[in-house]
């Protein structure tokens, strides 16, 4: 317990160390998910599902338009340390003493990412809170030790509540509870098979039940099928951009693409001519950007070709730098401290050998899989964190129109990607270290 508290403690002190005046920042979707804090049938609900408008709520609760702000960057950075010591958990179940477990956690959790996300009113740092939580209790699921039924259901049941209210504040988690229940389903058949059957419907029935509700609404509200339209827009957009556009014909989007004068320059766009792309998705406005029948089109004749131009585009998911805010501070930290804390985890995504993006922490993870995939009590946490994380990634690639988006993408899951990185080598080490009588720990 000592060692959660006080890794907890380091990772908030080091996000409160890069604001210490706790200015929050806005982007151009707070509005949205704002006005949908305020009321829950707003049109933007359509696109903004209600778990990150009502954690705003709540937080308004509690002051004005100036105080509650503050308090949300706040509740965010006891997040991400709270994040933080689910990862420790996780690096203490493989045996590593507790100052390595500490360290990896907070290495994990301090990635400029997390950092730069806390004090943002965006949904990015809960949603990494609840993944985090959903993952750390499919691996103590699948990690054969002495636990009682009774803590197996609970552990089954918070990873299926967690894995909907995740879903409930980014739709693209939808399905993500099935690789965790199958990550699970092939570890613990191994230990564990009474039962297993009931606690996999038990995640995946609560998973359900949680994301049922807002769906009810949003069909009664508004007829509307599908939890948010984002994806829609996103696919659609990046459809227009790789030069499917003729996919299309007849549709609203087409036929607005026509009328308006931008479809002879739709029709001719390849995914590198980002300057015209651009000039005709800003000519979109946001209905016609979410026409379902479109992106039906496109899948219906090419979803192929769209599904192998996107998958070419994975190692850049793993490779974009996180943009660093100017309100990054630091104070006291001399600048070249601050330089190499942001050249230490550029570096572990990705470095530049002239003109090619190598990428690193994509490399980084194949070796670690294949490593730790021999060590028995290294598969837990790397078989559910691959499986969640290669559903994420393929989800988020599938449904992203440009590369910069991925390092906000991407954050989500930055704990979890990196402790599958880490784990191999905090293995080593431990091993190695505990063998030295001065150095052992419990």
């Amino acid at each position: 317990m000592r060692a959660l508290l006080l890794c907890f403690a380091i990772v908030v002190a080091i996000l409160y160390w890069s604001n210490p005046h706790l200015r929050i920042l806005v982007e151009t979707d707070t509005e949205s998910y704002v006005n949908v804090a305020k009321d829950l049938s707003t049109r933007e609900a359509q696109d903004r599902p209600p778990v990150y408008p009502l954690f705003l709520r709540f937080n308004m609760l509690f002051g004005s338009s100036s105080v509650w702000p503050t308090l949300v960057g706040i509740i965010q950075m006891l997040l991400v340390g709270a994040a933080a010591s689910c990862l420790c958990i996780l690096f203490r179940l493989i045996q590593a003493p507790s100052w390595f477990a500490i360290l990896g956690a907070v290495f994990c959790c301090s990635t400029p990412g997390l950092v730069s996300f806390y004090y943002l009113l965006l949904p990015e740092v809960l949603l990494a809170f609840l993944l985090t939580v959903c993952w750390t209790c499919a691996v103590l699921l699948g990690t054969p030790r002495p636990i009682s039924i009774r803590t197996s259901v609970l552990l089954a049941a918070v990873c299926g509540i967690f894995s909907g209210l995740a879903t409930l504040t980014k739709p693209l988690w939808l399905l993500g509870i099935l690789p965790l229940a199958a990550a699970v389903y092939i570890l613990r058949r191994r230990f564990a098979k009474e039962h297993l059957a009931k606690l996999l419907i038990l995640m995946i029935a609560l998973h359900a039940a949680i994301i049922l509700p807002w769906q009810i609404h949003l069909i009664r509200k508004f007829n509307q099928h599908n939890l948010s339209r984002v994806g829609t827009t996103n696919f659609n957009l990046a459809a227009i951009r790789a030069g499917f556009t003729h996919d299309g014909a007849g549709t609203p989007l087409y036929n607005f693409l026509d009328r308006s004068g931008l479809l002879p320059m739709a029709l001719a766009l390849h995914w590198e001519d980002f300057d015209n792309f651009t000039h005709v998705k800003d000519g979109l406005p946001w209905e016609m950007r979410t026409d379902e029948t479109f992106a039906a089109a496109v899948r219906k004749q090419d979803l192929g070709a769209y599904a192998w131009l996107q998958l070419k585009r994975v190692p850049a998911f793993f490779s974009v730098h996180t943009p660093t805010m100017d309100i990054m501070d630091f104070p006291g930290l001399p600048s070249i401290g601050r330089a190499l804390y942001l050249r230490m985890y550029s570096a572990v995504f990705s470095v530049n050998i002239g003109a090619i993006r190598f990428p690193v922490f994509l490399l980084l993870l194949c070796v670690s899989v294949v490593w730790s995939i021999r060590v028995e009590r290294l598969r837990p946490i790397v078989i559910t964190g691959i499986f969640a994380g290669l559903y994420y990634m393929a989800i988020v690639v599938f449904l992203t129109y440009q590369d910069p988006l991925f390092s906000r993408m991407r954050v989500a899951v930055e704990p979890m990607l990196f402790a599958v990185i880490l784990v191999p080598y905090i293995d080593i080490v431990s091993h190695k270290v505990t063998k030295i009588p001065s150095l052992k720990t419990s």
